[in-house]
């Protein structure tokens, strides 16, 4: 089905039937049945399409289609009261305790080993342990147990290579920044979400590999006192932050990332003087 929707769409002349079609195709995106390479290929390309409508879609179909690529990670069950080494209280008790200081940051303790790292068990679930802990406290496996990072494009499916080919071309990246800095409604522009879960997933999925590509654009972007520069870099920073989740110790740690932790803080400060 979704084959016969593209090659319709590729024959459309009139532009709203274009659009009308385009958005039954995007409808076609579901969770348990990935999308074909062609029509992967057609809203890859259809980022930089001329038509504003038509990109928006694009934006949501392919972050879509990342989450459909998302390799699975494995997830092992632990008990917090062996981790804490305390037994489990009586009664409920809101805020620190015992049993959850494990989770709480601690600036005289960081993790700046990669044993470290590891050894670390990470509760992404901000209020998992404030109050009560699940019934069943299922957190990631060790590294060792995830899938493996830094593949390279052999090792890729046929939709991830042709995410990969489009967004490793400077000419495609330059023209889809140029896009998605453009000020969207005067004075309204806004941080967009699903702009933030396409950057999101490209880290996600392909770990630190655009980002030599999208470096240049994101000091660029950084420098520019405009807001819908500083909306468009905040939104690729913010899918950076949470895509390097599975990221390994050696690509986030400071002095690898030492270089967007310098545009985050740059960006903070534009937002502060221009308010």
């Amino acid at each position: 089905m979704p084959l016969c929707v593209v090659q319709c769409v590729s024959s459309l002349r009139p532009w709203k039937f274009e659009h009308i079609c385009i958005g039954f195709l995007s409808l076609l995106l579901r969770d348990d049945h990935p999308l074909p390479p062609p029509a992967v290929r057609f809203f890859v390309q259809s980022l930089n399409h001329d038509a504003l409508i038509v990109r928006k879609m694009a934006i949501s179909a392919v972050a879509g289609v990342m989450k459909q690529l998302k390799r699975p990670h494995k997830k092992v069950e632990l008990n917090p009261y062996e981790i804490s080494g305390c037994e489990e209280p009586g009664e409920l008790m809101a805020g620190d305790r015992k049993d959850n200081r494990w989770l709480q940051y601690d600036g005289k303790n960081l993790l700046k080993t990669q044993e470290a790292w590891e050894a670390c068990r990470f509760v992404e679930k901000t209020h998992w342990g404030y109050y009560s802990w699940p019934r069943k406290l299922l957190l990631y496996a060790p590294v060792q147990e995830q899938p493996p990072l830094g593949r390279s494009r052999d090792e890729m499916n046929e939709m991830e290579q042709i995410i990969f080919d489009h967004f490793s071309d400077p000419k495609f990246v330059d023209q889809l920044i140029k896009f998605l800095s453009l000020e969207d409604r005067k004075g309204k522009d806004k941080f967009n979400p699903r702009r933030f879960c396409l950057f999101k997933g490209l880290f996600r999925n392909y770990d630190d590999a655009f980002l030599p590509v999208l470096r240049p654009h994101m000091e660029r972007l950084v420098a520019d006192s405009h807001e819908s520069t500083q909306r468009c870099v905040a939104e690729i920073i913010a899918g950076l932050i949470r895509g390097c989740k599975h990221w390994s110790f050696a690509k986030v740690s400071p002095l690898s990332l030492s270089h967007s932790l310098q545009l985050f803080h740059s960006l903070l400060e534009h937002k502060r003087v221009s308010n």
